[in-house]
């Protein structure tokens, strides 16, 4: 139950508590021994026993686990991405009985509200194909890769890609429309709103539209050379696979002609409708269907085909009657910068079209990569006006855990402190906060069983319900430069303000303790000049200078993999 899920955590806490002297604390507080403060020590278990106010740790005032129940996606919103057929496979399991969309324990909605999710991405709801599922049971590409991310699989484990998807209907496995449109009534209930796919460049090759309207798929010309794999014979026409510019295509899809007048046509209406059922869409390579992108990857078999460029782009006409049909409807993009599209880079031409929030992946890459001169440059080259366009995460379903990806426990954890507390759209995902590690295919229902993480799922409750406040959604940002010299040179910070609500994130993404002065520009006491700041993860406080922390600035030292959010 839900109870009994918080006991544990709040049982794993005192466990990192009590332990920091000895192991790597993520979130332990190195106090500099030649300062003289009034410092307090509330139990670091509970928050609302912290001695720090729920308003400024929640994102309203409203009481523990009460929460508005608007249909509108919040400003910069928490989104919880599971994985729907793996996730009703690992409930079924859970409660030992078959749990589809209708049979889902509310308990477990209700947690993931009380923790402070805004959004639940339910991935994967669509109607699917047989030629897509023997694809992935036969390939022998996927075949390797499903051995080495779950030995001992069996043919049961394999339920094809979502994203090959036949029709905008109901997976049957899963659920009804009714189910759909009683899970979102649900999840409004709960202060929460719902998320769907919207696949964009591809459909499945035994998709309707591959039979009764071939012309809505590009085909292959009658004459020229173009590589055989690209190429499908289906129901009498030669239909290409989906593809990006630059890797083979994926050859349980069909591209979608979007050069086709006819064919635009019927995909906006297909939106819309998708718009009446759901309060935000994401909307899958939402790039390759810019005009400039599908000129590279197609060019010359448009050509050949006698098709021209289009005037207008499909995305500024397509979501304008999406919002016409849902104003409160959000669009996020699964999107990534080739460098095609002129004057604009992909992600802000997606924005320019009416996107509410595009992928930001480049902070993850930076991430991965380990070099923190990268982090800090990519962090300070992009403002507020285009981080609030932009959606962050560390671990979904095309990436690695954030655990193997990252290097361990802590360092997806305090990767996951930098990429939720930038502005934007925050994206979690299913078995994130339970520290899995192992690769969960989009082809399989399950990963390798692993044993929950209740330290790690701890620290991710605390992170979720502090970033669960106004300040973060509707706050101003700031990044902060830190300086090169000595082990300052390990953090990065950057602060966020809200008429007096005021929060500042220093974050250690290196493998030794940092030291630093960090200059908290808008630092004010309320009178005088000392300031009381609190130390969000462990409830410690501190009184500073304010006129210290503006000038020099606040002494704070990080440890290993570590990261601090004040309250000041």
């Amino acid at each position: 139950s839900g109870t009994t899920m918080r006991a544990s955590i709040a049982a794993a806490m005192v466990a990192v508590v009590v332990c920091c002297a000895v192991l790597h604390p993520i979130h332990a507080i190195v106090v500099d021994p030649s300062r003289h403060e009034s410092r307090v020590t509330p139990k670091p278990v509970d928050l609302a026993a912290t001695g720090v106010p729920l308003e400024f740790i929640r994102r309203s005032d409203t009481p523990t686990g009460a929460r508005s129940t608007t249909s509108a996606v919040p400003h910069a919103p928490v989104i919880y991405e599971i994985s729907t057929r793996p996730w009703l496979y690992f409930l079924s399991q859970k409660y030992n009985r078959t749990i589809r969309l209708a049979t889902i324990p509310t308990s477990e909605f209700e947690a993931l509200a009380k923790q402070g999710i805004q959004v639940i991405w339910m991935m994967g709801v669509w109607h699917l194909g047989e030629y897509g599922l023997h694809y992935d049971q036969t390939n022998p590409g996927l075949l390797k890769q499903y051995s080495q991310v779950l030995p001992g699989y069996t043919q049961a484990d394999i339920i094809g890609s979502p994203y090959a998807i036949t029709n905008y209907t109901m997976n049957p496995a899963i659920g009804t429309s009714t189910d759909l449109a009683n899970l979102r009534a649900l999840l409004h209930s709960l202060g929460m709103q719902l998320c769907l796919d919207f696949v964009p460049n591809h459909s499945a090759v035994d998709a309707t539209w591959t039979s009764s309207h071939p012309e809505y798929y590009i085909q292959k010309p009658s004459s020229g050379s173009f590589p055989s794999d690209y190429w499908v014979s289906w129901d009498g026409h030669t239909l290409a696979h989906g593809r990006d510019p630059y890797d083979a295509p994926w050859a349980d899809t069909c591209q979608y002609n979007y050069w086709q007048p006819s064919f635009a046509k019927a995909m906006m209406a297909q939106l819309v409708e998708l718009a009446a059922v759901t309060d935000m869409l994401r909307c899958d390579m939402s790039m390759l269907i810019l005009n400039d992108v599908i000129e590279v990857t197609w060019g010359s078999v448009m050509s050949a085909n006698g098709f021209t460029r289009p005037p207008t782009e499909f995305w500024e006409v397509a979501i304008k009657a999406a919002k016409a049909a849902n104003p409160n409807l959000v669009m996020m993009a699964e999107c990534y910068n080739y460098g095609i599209t002129k004057p604009l880079p992909e992600d802000e031409t997606l924005q320019s079209m009416g996107f509410d929030y595009t992928y930001d992946k480049g902070i993850l890459d930076k991430l991965k990569a380990d070099n923190l001169n990268d982090l800090r440059a990519a962090v300070a080259s992009r403002g507020n006006a285009f981080y609030q366009k932009t959606c962050h995460f560390v671990s979904n379903h095309d990436e690695p855990r954030a655990a193997a990806a990252l290097g361990g426990d802590q360092q997806g954890f305090v990767g996951a402190v930098v990429t939720s507390t930038l502005p934007g759209a925050r994206m979690f995902y299913f078995g994130q906060f339970q520290g899995f590690s192992s690769r969960l295919l989009v082809q399989l229902r399950r990963e390798v069983a692993q044993p929950i993480n209740h330290t790690v799922w701890g620290l991710y409750d605390q992170l979720v319900k502090i970033v669960d406040n106004p300040v973060f959604h509707q706050g101003t940002w700031t990044n902060i430069p830190t300086s090169t010299s000595g082990t300052e040179w390990r953090l990065v910070a950057w602060r966020w303000a809200l008429g007096s609500h005021k929060r500042l994130v220093v974050v250690n993404f290196s493998n030794e303790q940092g030291w630093g002065n960090i200059v908290v520009a808008d630092a004010s006491a309320p009178s005088g000049d000392q300031l009381t700041i609190t130390e969000l993860f462990s409830g410690v406080s501190y009184n500073r200078s304010a006129t210290t922390m503006r000038t020099t600035g606040l002494t704070v030292g990080v440890n290993a993999w570590g990261a601090q959010i004040f309250m000041y």
